[in-house]
């Protein structure tokens, strides 16, 4: 995949393989591109060339970067996710919501007087609900404080689907993440097979 902005260099022919079981996490500096190829993985922007396929049994749920804009209404919590989808039962959600950390009354609270670390916690429990395999994560612990940031990365770490989570929060990497691939600012990229300790060992940190 190669992409360019104003003929500004993004990447170019960036090329992987992501396994079943990889869990990555996607790193590097502001500004080299980790966004934008979440958003081509979404058909959300298009790569100049290049191409990229999902497998046939992939169902894939995004969380992305715009989040708190995104997540915006007059309703109660499990009143917003349950829009998402009518089958979802309202027990279940109020549990997904209760994992995420909000208490019984704290669900009653409506989207828009939702702070933005709530805001990101909902759309958590929105994702959880969605039961797809593969999660596609841009910076979801903006705005969590440590305690939703733990509670993510044990969530992530026992997740049995695969996972692509741009990151820069060393606690949350470390819990979950089997592979890093680093963008580098030249657009080559580092593809390492691994947890982020070894990583830095090997390449320093990001």
């Amino acid at each position: 995949l190669s992409k360019s902005y104003d003929g500004e260099k993004v990447f170019e022919n960036l090329t992987f393989k992501i396994n079943k079981g990889d869990k990555i996490a996607l790193i590097g500096t502001n500004g080299v591109g980790k966004t934008t190829l979440l958003q081509i993985l979404m058909d959300e922007v298009e790569a100049d060339s290049g191409t990229f396929k999902w497998g046939q049994t992939i169902t894939h749920s995004y969380f992305p970067q715009n989040t708190t804009d995104l997540v915006v209404g007059d309703e109660e919590l499990p009143q917003w996710i349950q829009g998402f989808d009518q089958k979802w039962h309202i027990d279940d959600i109020r549990k997904t919501l209760g994992r995420m950390l909000f208490s019984g009354e704290e669900q009653k609270k409506k989207i828009d007087a939702c702070s933005g670390g709530e805001k990101h916690r909902v759309m958590l429990s929105k994702i959880m609900m969605d039961s797809s395999n593969f999660l596609v994560m841009d910076e979801p612990n903006n705005h969590l404080d440590l305690e939703a940031i733990v509670a993510l990365g044990e969530a992530l770490h026992n997740y049995q689907g695969g996972v692509i989570c741009v990151s820069h929060d060393r606690e949350l990497i470390d819990a979950f993440a089997n592979r890093i691939i680093k963008l580098n600012e030249d657009g080559t990229i580092i593809d390492f097979e691994g947890g982020y300790e070894e990583f830095v060992e090997q390449h320093g940190a990001h």
